[in-house]
């Protein structure tokens, strides 16, 4: 599976159809009402909203994606309906974005058109900041998309732990916290603790 971006889809692939008559249908498919209606033929059962995908490349750019699985289902799905004399051609392969060519790719979820419009333009105007900025930051934005994809496919095991030394000598551990989530079969497991070393509890910070 493939991905476009979503400008090229919603600004482009209407100029490519060689059919005039087929404009109009596919442009009202894609609309950002229509994406966004509860009974658009893209909306997935359980998602308060359509699910699109942001992906992000090793330059640190981010970009707003349809998936390809869900470009041919459109043209399928018009050409069903009776919208269209015949399957309107997929966008050429050079808009193509496989994953290898992707640090990360996460689903996103819109649900109004106003927020799928914001999303749009946050998305540029944070890659513009990225023009000229410290490979730190590039880094960092990577990181986060990678842990991003790991938590969205459910992979691995999260772990937040947090140790209590008291104040008047650090390397004197009072107290040890944490809390994990796991998944089992598609479902969340959390497990959270605290523990207090005995010996030590006159031992308070202020």
């Amino acid at each position: 599976m493939g991905y476009y971006r979503f400008t090229d889809i919603f600004f482009e692939w209407h100029n490519a159809l060689p059919n005039p008559e087929d404009v109009s249908p596919l442009k009202a498919m894609i609309a950002y009402e229509a994406l966004v209606h509860p009974e658009h033929l893209l909306r997935k059962e359980g998602n308060d909203g359509i699910e699109l995908y942001i992906g992000t490349f090793e330059s640190g750019v981010s970009r707003l994606l349809f998936s390809s699985a869900q470009i041919k289902y459109i043209r399928y799905y018009i050409h069903a309906m009776g919208l269209t004399k015949g399957l309107i051609p997929i966008p050429s392969s050079e808009y193509l974005i496989r994953m290898s060519e992707m640090q990360g790719c996460s689903p996103v979820i819109y649900n109004d058109a106003q927020s799928l419009k914001k999303a749009i333009k946050v998305i540029d105007k944070n890659n513009k900041k990225l023009k000229g900025s410290e490979p730190l930051l590039t880094s960092r934005r990577l990181a986060f998309e990678r842990v991003r994809t790991f938590w969205k496919d459910k992979a691995g095991t999260w772990l937040a732990i947090d140790f209590e030394a008291w104040e008047m000598e650090h390397d004197m551990i009072t107290e040890f916290g944490w809390s994990s989530i796991h998944w089992e079969d598609e479902k969340e497991v959390r497990d959270d603790g605290h523990l207090i070393v005995a010996e030590r509890r006159k031992y308070t910070n202020t």
